[in-house]
């Protein structure tokens, strides 16, 4: 199919709304829940304490790959709608990942832990670049591979959430150029499998990623994060 300009700058832009209001939020964790050494505060909710709930996290998270159905909800309050977007995700360390998004757009965010390429099949446009340029070095893209990360890069403390079977942890990034106001974790208190991530930015903006289907050492081959460009793709460096 033969593209306009202004199709492909309205996928850029599409593209880049999605990673700002949500992947680059999820990455900084989700690349970080197989890591974790943080500066914590103390903190109870109920008979968990925060270094037991950390800790089950991290041990729960250890596995070499891990993956998960999810489905992400962004409020614009001002046009009094919420973007929704689902798909499925994939990890594996070190640094692996692959997030498809299935609706409303079909997307993959793909990285075999150096390169990060970003596929819309619908109008055959690839956005290359970096991951650790694009993410921070050592950074989002590093936290849902890597939870230990959560302990150095936030400030956290344990919250109560409205089930009886979760627990949540509140997370203040510890450096203020990161575009995160806040991030809070919805966690199951007895698999400590991370369920909802619901981030706020500087903006004020929300989104809520909640997970489903978790399921861990299932074997991932290498080629689930690798990515060969398609012939006649568009081609579009990410900066």
């Amino acid at each position: 199919m033969d593209l306009g300009r202004n199709n492909i700058e309205s996928k850029d832009t599409r593209v880049k709304y999605i990673i700002r209001t949500g992947l680059r939020t999820t990455w900084l964790l989700v690349m970080g829940l197989t890591l974790i050494t943080a500066r914590v505060s103390a903190g109870e909710s109920g008979s968990l304490t925060l270094e037991s709930v950390l800790g089950g996290l991290e041990q729960r998270y250890q596995a070499p790959s891990y993956r998960a159905s999810f489905h992400q909800a962004s409020p614009l309050p001002d046009i009094q709608i919420t973007e929704r977007a689902q798909g499925k995700a994939f990890f594996k360390r070190p640094g692996k990942f692959r997030w498809s998004y299935e609706s409303p757009d079909v997307l993959d965010y793909i990285s075999d832990g150096e390169t990060l390429w970003i596929h819309s099949p619908a109008d055959n446009t690839v956005w290359i670049g970096r991951a650790d340029d694009f993410f921070g070095k050592g950074g989002s893209a590093a936290v849902l591979t890597d939870i230990r990360q959560i302990r150095s890069r936030f400030s956290v403390t344990l919250s109560e959430t409205d089930d009886p079977l979760t627990v949540g942890l509140h997370l203040i990034p510890n450096d203020p150029s990161a575009g995160i106001a806040v991030i809070d974790l919805i966690i199951h208190r007895s698999t400590f499998d991370l369920l909802t991530i619901v981030s706020v930015n500087v903006n004020g903006e929300e989104t809520r990623i909640t997970f489903s289907d978790l399921t861990f050492d299932v074997p991932t081959d290498d080629g689930l994060f690798s990515f060969t460009v398609p012939e006649k793709a568009v081609i579009i460096p990410l900066d």
